[in-house]
């Protein structure tokens, strides 16, 4: 068996004896917040099925096992690269992208880093596509066999999308000067483009609005469609039609949404469902020191919206930086370091989900003292994160310490690139041994989420065991989805419980236990690269052969 490195390292375990049969139901649990040092509490635990082995975990120590970031999918920071649908070509440079495309972006994500090296883990890219070409026809049947190529690279090289689709470039296009596209136009791009979405769902990490304004940021248009509700109702209903009910988008304003509530006719307005289905990306961060209107300025009403809206509705929410740019353009965002302190407060507050690495970062290598190498260069310890952390952002003692106890500090890139998205960590893992090959076995976990967000995509949560002498895996679907479990500042931690009946009967041996997480689409369920990987120091990720599976273990269990 590979990466069986589970062992007994920092476990403890316990016989539980004369329980009471529970019967086969399902059970989660919402428990009440203690008090630690983490703020959570080490929790007495009481059982809803019965078990008689219990594993303690500990989250994943500085320089420990698992200690590089695991690189889940969905989250994280974000590069940013765009291509001309049509022509497969570089929007800016001119570049050819048609052979390879894949290669190119993890060219251009390790362009992003000091090291020019993938250290940092980046698994999401901001896909803009360009639909310029054809803005005011149907697209071509050459132009969606591109798209599929793009999106078939994604995959290739194990990156997902954060993924806008947009005409006006603001050069060759301007917004208020170029292509007369509306509603209309986009209905029947969007008609085009849906089973292309459906069939590569996976690999789109969010569908971002876009279409309207330059660089699709809705700043103005020809037709002014971003100033006209019913408009945008249209566009809004359109984008979110061409995804499942169970997926989100992203909006570049708060006004956007509002008006479009205000449409008169019911049956063109955005309902409340389609209005909880869109989050925001702020496409201006500046921690409020350019307060331009479009800043999500923290006090203001965009922002208190943006807060209570993704606290509430599990909504993406993206942002980036102005590039580094110096002169009088009101714009130019040169020499300006943002507090690191509040936008920790702003990314708690707001729970963002991404953020882009390509903005105020190497534009010019090392010379200029952006803020995304001012992360990078500026360490902070427990004790600094205790005493200025004013956006209650969640975070694990463990993560500034050492296996052997020994405090460390992190620096606030770090920090951000661990807890952007979801940040799942089990508590303890108690389960029973199936007395027979036939039997039914229990399982118990308290898991609790030290993320700035949600699990914001559907993600499916399965029971794993894996046979020690074939490596055979045999999983078991639990009624839960990991896009519940909301962040330890909401809720500490969740409890699942379950009687397990075994289908069909396993093969008398040992076994090692562990949760597997796939991604949902079936176009990248069975690939283990976008499995998720939970933050314990103790949990072995382990992978199958033909890398489908990746589970994380955290026992064994011997079936007689």
């Amino acid at each position: 068996m590979k990466n069986n490195n589970y062992s007994s390292r920092n476990t403890r375990t316990y016989c539980f004896l004369g329980l009471t049969i529970l019967g086969a139901s399902l059970f989660l649990a919402f428990c009440k917040k203690g008090s630690a040092e983490n703020g959570l509490t080490p929790n007495v635990l009481t059982f809803s099925v019965p078990v008689d082995t219990t594993i303690y975990l500990t989250g994943i120590y500085a320089g420990g096992p698992n200690s590089s970031s695991p690189g889940n999918p969905d989250r994280g920071f974000r590069a940013e690269i765009m291509i001309n649908a049509k022509t497969l070509k570089g929007v800016f440079d001119g570049a050819d992208y048609s052979n390879n495309y894949g290669d190119i972006i993890l060219k251009h994500l390790s362009s992003e880093t000091p090291l020019h090296n993938l250290s940092d883990s980046i698994t999401l890219i901001q896909q803009y596509i360009y639909l310029s070409d054809e803005a005011l026809t149907s697209l071509s049947t050459q132009t969606l066999t591109n798209i599929q190529y793009i999106l078939n690279e994604l995959k290739r090289v194990k990156v997902k999308a954060v993924l806008r689709f947009a005409y006006d470039d603001g050069v060759k296009y301007d917004a208020f000067s170029g292509l007369p596209y509306n509603s209309a136009t986009i209905q029947t791009h969007l008609n085009q483009l849906a089973p292309i979405i459906s069939q590569n769902l996976g690999c789109i990490a969010v569908l971002q609005v876009g279409f309207v304004g330059n660089w699709g940021e809705w700043g103005g248009n020809f037709n002014f469609t971003d100033s006209n509700p019913l408009e945008t109702a249209l566009i809004l209903k359109e984008v979110l039609k061409a995804l499942p009910a169970d997926r989100v988008a992203n909006v570049r304003y708060t006004w956007l949404k509002n008006n479009a509530k205000t449409v008169r006719s019911p049956v063109n307005r955005i309902t409340d469902a389609e209005y909880k289905r869109l989050g925001y990306h702020n496409d201006f961060f500046t921690g409020g020191l350019m307060d331009l209107g479009a800043d999500y300025v923290p006090g203001s009403a965009t922002y208190n919206q943006c807060v209570s809206e993704t606290k509430f509705q599990k909504a993406w929410m993206d942002g980036e930086m102005p590039y580094y740019t110096e002169g009088t353009d009101k714009y130019a965002f040169g020499p300006i370091i943002i507090n690191p302190w509040t936008v920790v407060k702003i990314f708690s507050e707001c729970r963002y989900t991404s953020f882009s690495i390509s903005h105020h970062n190497m534009e010019y290598g090392d010379s200029k003292n952006t803020n995304v190498l001012y992360w990078r260069n500026n360490t902070f310890t427990l004790r600094d994160f205790i005493n200025n952390n004013r956006g209650n952002a969640p975070v694990d003692s463990a993560y500034f310490r050492t296996a052997t106890g020994n405090y460390v500090s992190r620096t606030f890139f770090d920090y951000f690139k661990d807890h952007f998205g979801y940040r799942l960590m089990l508590k303890n893992f108690s389960y029973s041994r199936p007395l027979s090959t036939s039997s039914s076995f229990n399982i118990q976990f308290d898991i609790t989420n030290l993320g700035f967000s949600n699990p914001i995509n559907p993600r499916p949560v399965y029971v794993a065991l894996i046979n020690n002498a074939t490596n055979a895996v045999t999983t078991y679907p639990l009624n839960v989805d990991a896009q519940s479990w909301d962040v330890a500042t909401s809720n500490p931690f969740y409890r699942v419980a379950s009687t397990i009946s075994l289908s069909s009967p396993l093969t008398a041996g040992s076994y090692s236990i562990g949760l597997w997480l796939p991604e949902k689409s079936s176009d990248l369920k069975m690939d283990a690269d976008y499995a998720i990987r939970l933050s314990n120091s103790q949990v072995a990720y382990w992978r199958d052969a033909a890398n489908q599976y990746l589970v994380n273990v955290v026992g064994s269990i011997n079936v007689n």
